[in-house]
């Protein structure tokens, strides 16, 4: 039996779909599937999802440029990339401590960082573009390490 759309009403007071026949008598459905898409609202960004905590990862600290001896580490920013060696992909984590001075400023190590807002670092991104390159070109060079 194939149901119209116009022919499901959802119960207010309960989650059951219910299927009027012509004659108007209501008959419980067994099973409806719903596909519920939602839209996405102008100038939403999109949510990056957490990088695998199942890869290795390699620490690296960078600390601000100037004297923090006599400073209150007061939090750290913390970014990762993707970052790939032949048959092994793995994350690099840039740990960036924060500082206040005494007198209130704000001191934090700039990130250099080719790809800002991206989880894939450099090497990562050349080999999806070496890759992408030589399958577009048909090369017969092996692609396996």
């Amino acid at each position: 039996m194939v149901l119209n759309p116009s022919d499901l009403q959802q119960n207010c007071r309960s989650s059951e779909f219910v299927w009027r026949s012509a004659n108007g008598d209501p008959r419980p459905v067994d099973e409806v599937e719903l596909v519920v898409r939602k839209k996405k609202r102008k100038g939403e960004q999109p949510v990056r999802e957490k990088i695998s905590e199942s890869l290795r990862r390699e620490v690296i600290v960078i600390n601000p440029d100037v004297d923090t001896n006599n400073m209150d580490r007061i939090g750290e920013a913390i970014s990762e990339k993707l970052e790939i060696k032949p048959a092994e992909i793995y994350v690099i984590r840039t740990v960036r401590p924060n500082y206040l001075d005494h007198e209130g400023t704000f001191h934090i190590a700039p990130l250099n960082d080719p790809f800002p807002k991206s989880n894939a670092g450099a090497s990562f991104a050349a080999d999806i573009a070496v890759k992408s390159m030589l399958i577009t070109y048909h090369c017969t060079v092996s692609l396996k390490y």
